[in-house]
């Protein structure tokens, strides 16, 4: 089973494009059956959210295999337009018409965080609709709580953000209390004082921390008094 990346973003096309293949274009964006394979993998979630006189910018979000780049490969490959997302696929071939992707990809498993534009063509094959994708930009990002966080594709408490410390300290004062006698120091100040250094500190956390850690006692007090 491939890894699975999730991406949160943009996709925009001409205004003239839109308005010339509006009912497809509606159609498949409320559309709930567009995924490709057996429907684990694709956008989740499209939602059109500006139009201006040069183009129609859509917000999305989406489950990928490996990676955005490739799972866009997948997505827009067909053979017979039968559905709405093959109809428009069709049409930006007939049209030569490009997607202009903005969007943050972040895969667990492998520690990818990345931030990439990309352009989206159609070419035809034998008979066979062929996405050529092209990374126009991308920019690496260190795979840390606090930029996750940050990022919006993780619930969590940056150092950095005052209301974030006070409610980061209310769950570090309820974490001591229900587990103190694991705990070596044996006053609460020492505790959060050491806490908030750990957080600050550590490589992959930098100055922020996902909530599922905390919600794991034992797991983050072990990496805390590694």
């Amino acid at each position: 089973m491939a890894n699975i990346s999730v991406a949160d973003g943009t996709i925009e096309l001409s205004r003239k494009f839109y308005d010339e293949n509006k009912a497809l274009i509606n159609n498949w964006v409320n559309d709930d059956y567009r995924n490709w394979k057996d429907g684990n993998f694709g956008f989740d979630y499209l939602e059109i959210k500006e139009k201006t006189e040069e183009k129609v910018v859509i917000d999305f979000s989406g489950e990928g295999a490996w990676c955005w780049e490739y799972t866009l490969k997948d997505i827009f490959k067909c053979e017979q337009a039968t559905t709405y997302q093959e109809k428009l696929v069709q049409k930006l071939y007939e049209e030569r018409e490009s997607l202009y992707l903005k969007y943050t990809d972040i895969e667990d498993m492998e520690g990818m965080f990345v931030e990439e534009e990309t352009e989206v063509k159609i070419n035809k094959v034998n008979d066979r609709y062929e996405p050529v994708v092209t990374v126009v930009k991308q920019n690496q990002i260190e795979f840390t709580d606090y930029n996750r966080i940050k990022a919006g594709v993780e619930d969590g408490y940056r150092l950095d953000v005052e209301e974030d410390v006070k409610y980061l300290k209310q769950d570090l004062q309820e974490l001591y209390q229900e587990n103190k006698d694991d705990i070596e120091e044996k006053d609460y100040e020492s505790f959060e004082k050491n806490a908030l250094k750990y957080i600050k500190e550590d490589y992959d956390l930098h100055g922020g921390i996902c909530i599922y850690k905390l919600e794991d006692p034992y797991m983050f007090l072990e990496q805390l008094e590694y």
